[in-house]
């Protein structure tokens, strides 16, 4: 079967500032891939959707300090129909067995950034996967949280040092991992990073 993947993406955001210096910022964003799972997991056909909102608050204060306020919402769907394989990250345990998926996902995210106007900010963050909904009911031990906190020092030059924790805890059912760097943890089992990062920014 000759598969065609397609991606297509949208979204708005408005963004103010306020008669008190503060800024508003919020984007609406929806994304649907078609036979793009399929491509990889030798699916028939397959269908992904994401619907994101989101919202970020700036109130600015004297000295170059400044508090930094975001919040975001996100929602998946997949459909993919006579798949070979159906496992990996947050689709593992999903299906019915005969390589179908109709699954739904639900997640958010609040972070914060506190900058204390001498070149240091501390910068934090709490993300919470609900459930997964599989073909109308929720598969238990699905959700999973995640953290993340970090120290960051900007010198004059533009070199910024870094000093983060990252924590990721899933349920018995749940394989989530960081982004990048990977930590290759299986099904239930948590992970947790400390890193020291060095960045130029030109």
């Amino acid at each position: 079967m000759e598969l065609d993947p397609r991606i297509w993406s949208t979204g708005v955001a408005y963004d103010t500032s306020l008669a008190s210096g503060d800024s508003v910022w919020v984007a609406l964003t929806y994304e649907k891939h078609e036979e793009w799972a399929a491509a990889t997991h030798a699916c028939s056909d397959s269908d992904d959707e994401t619907i994101r909102i989101a919202g970020r608050y700036i109130h600015n204060m004297d000295g170059g300090r400044f508090i930094k306020l975001a919040a975001m919402y996100e929602m998946l769907e997949y459909e993919w129909d006579d798949c070979a394989t159906t496992t990996g990250g947050m689709l593992t345990n999903l299906g019915d067995g005969s390589g179908n998926i109709d699954s739904e996902r639900d997640a958010w995210m609040v972070s914060g950034v506190f900058n204390f106007g001498n070149g240091f900010d501390v910068r934090g963050s709490y993300m919470n996967a609900d459930e997964i909904e599989n073909f109308g009911s929720d598969l238990n031990d699905s959700d999973a949280e995640a953290f993340n906190l970090g120290v960051y020092y900007t010198m004059p030059a533009g070199t910024e040092l870094r000093l983060t924790y990252s924590e990721v805890n899933n349920e018995d059912a749940a394989q989530y991992d960081f982004g990048i760097n990977t930590s290759g943890n299986a099904v239930g089992e948590d992970a947790e990073l400390w890193a020291i990062g060095l960045v130029q920014w030109f």
